[in-house]
């Protein structure tokens, strides 16, 4: 495995030496030799409190190589790391017994754009990142769903069920409908379709969804728990590529958020809410099929707990 992710990042860095606006041959040649970098990371917990003792793994790209090297976060947070790098990848994993695993990736070298070297030492020297560690809480089993789905109509609604993972009657063996999902397309396959389209509601009273930020670094980028109040208030949602002539416009699920959603929920008689389901959405995506019917790609968590707001899933 070592020697093929080795090759992969070596073609990678070939080619990018040939994409790339060539600098000079001296330049290439100190590249492939490997230019000094240093990394110094602090990591933080949510409320920015520095985290000591944290186990921090480097791999430092080389041409047809790597290094590892390994470092623990003094009771400032901080540590530092140097190493020679070829600059087109440095990954930093971060562990420590009782919180997410946190992991960022980091590059000197992009597609078609050289990143400075100064002194024989990569740009900006010292590197400084900070790094989000997040707790371990209270995990719960939750149903996990990440499939695609066969839409099974055009231009109606038709209702999925979180639990089962799958479309309601007649079209599924689902219950409940936790969504509902209104598909238009032109029928063209997915290399050559001009025009598709989404639309997602949340079917019954006070059900919707909003979206929370991501904590991208680590291991557990959602949210802890649902919130209780009025935040509900996007009842529908539409995603869409519209690429007919005259028209470019596409709109896709936003990978930097999550979307908390709130369903089958049951009213008193003064219209409060006695009982309801949440979940999280990780993705939703939509495309035209190669058979005639459009597929959903659909990745959620969903707590089958009523009113219980933990959506911290057990891995």
């Amino acid at each position: 495995m070592k020697k093929i992710v080795c090759s992969l990042l070596f073609c990678a860095f070939v080619f990018m030496v040939y994409a790339a606006p060539k600098p000079d041959k001296a330049f290439w040649e100190m590249v492939f030799k490997g230019v000094k970098t240093r990394i110094a990371l602090h990591v933080v917990d949510e409320d920015g409190v520095a985290v000591s003792d944290v186990n921090a793994h480097f791999v430092f790209s080389r041409v047809e190589k790597y290094d590892e090297k390994n470092a623990v976060t003094d009771r400032d947070g901080n540590c530092v790391v140097e190493n020679l790098t070829c600059g087109n990848s440095i990954e930093v994993r971060l562990s420590k017994v009782g919180d997410y695993d946190s992991s960022i990736m980091l590059c000197y070298i992009r597609m078609g754009n050289v990143h400075g070297v100064k002194d024989d030492k990569w740009q900006p020297y010292p590197t400084e990142k900070t790094v989000v560690l997040r707790k371990i809480r209270n995990p719960i089993p939750m149903i996990k769903c990440s499939d695609v789905f066969t839409i099974p109509t055009t231009n109606k609604w038709v209702g999925f069920d979180f639990e089962l993972k799958d479309w309601t009657a007649p079209y599924g063996k689902g219950r409940l409908p936790d969504i509902e999902a209104f598909f238009t397309w032109d029928g063209n396959p997915p290399m050559s379709s001009k025009f598709v389209r989404l639309d997602v509601r949340f079917s019954g009273a006070v059900s919707g969804c909003y979206f929370a930020d991501k904590i991208v670094e680590s291991k557990f980028n959602g949210v802890y728990n649902a919130v209780t109040n009025d935040c509900y208030g996007v009842g529908e949602l539409a995603f869409y590529s519209d690429i007919r002539e005259g028209r470019h416009d596409v709109k896709k699920f936003d990978f930097s958020k999550v979307l908390v959603v709130r369903t089958r929920c049951k009213l008193d008689d003064a219209g409060d809410i006695v009982s309801a389901n949440y979940s999280t959405i990780r993705a939703i995506l939509v495309d035209g099929g190669w058979d005639g019917h459009g597929e959903m790609t659909l990745r959620y968590y969903y707590n089958p707990m009523s009113n219980d707001t933990n959506l911290e899933p057990k891995r």
